[in-house]
């Protein structure tokens, strides 16, 4: 629990706070303001920034944060004791349907890298059959597998299928429905966005997927 008070400031530093044995783990964090027994705050009153810092290659890389609605929370969530089933949408998100173009770079002249990350609300793993494109409009048909239930980091240059010279453009992927508690009011909304490197210019972009 961090304790603050109107129009105070807090910086929190993954690095210090997250303890031993989470290096090069995955995983995202959750700041609620509120308190265990009333649960989240009915006004959205707090606000973040954050960086992942590169400190050999001297850079600091935008981390995007989206804001969490009351109405995406549970009704009756424990702050102290928030799970899997905490969070049952996410309204600053993409909704199921929606089409997202998501940017790639990987250009093997330049050392390009990208890692594709895609967070949602409920159970999205599974095989998708997606459209990647090149910066010249050409298209090919490819599978898109993602592993895990809520957060996946997808290497595109890992993508079977993919013809050798897409090495820029774009994948179109729709949001899927996803393996949701229609009783408990789920509804599969994502985040999708890009982080795009080179060890040849340096200075890694994020950059967020279009909605369509």
């Amino acid at each position: 629990m961090i304790e603050m008070t109107e129009n105070d400031y807090y910086g929190f530093s993954w690095m210090a706070e997250s303890g031993v044995g989470l290096e090069n783990v995955d995983g995202y964090l959750v700041f609620t303001s509120g308190d265990a027994a009333a649960g989240p705050a009915a006004t959205a009153d707090i606000f973040a920034n954050a960086f992942m810092v590169d400190t050999a290659g001297k850079d600091a890389v935008l981390v995007p944060v989206l804001p969490i609605f009351l109405d995406d929370y549970a009704p009756g969530t424990d702050l102290t004791s928030m799970d899997a089933t905490s969070i049952i949408s996410l309204a600053a998100g993409s909704p199921p349907g929606a089409v997202l173009d998501i940017r790639y770079w990987i250009d093997t002249a330049y050392s390009a890298t990208t890692d594709i990350v895609l967070w949602s609300v409920c159970d999205a793993s599974g095989t998708y059959n997606i459209n990647i494109y090149n910066d010249e409009e050409g298209r090919k048909s490819v599978n898109f597998e993602l592993p895990n239930q809520e957060l996946n980091i997808v290497d595109p240059s890992t993508i079977v299928g993919r013809p050798a010279d897409y090495i820029d453009g774009f994948i179109r992927f729709t949001v899927p429905d996803g393996t949701c508690d229609l009783a408990a009011g789920d509804v599969n909304d994502m985040f999708v966005f890009s982080y795009v490197d080179s060890d040849l210019i340096g200075a890694m972009q994020t950059l967020l997927a279009g909605e369509q």
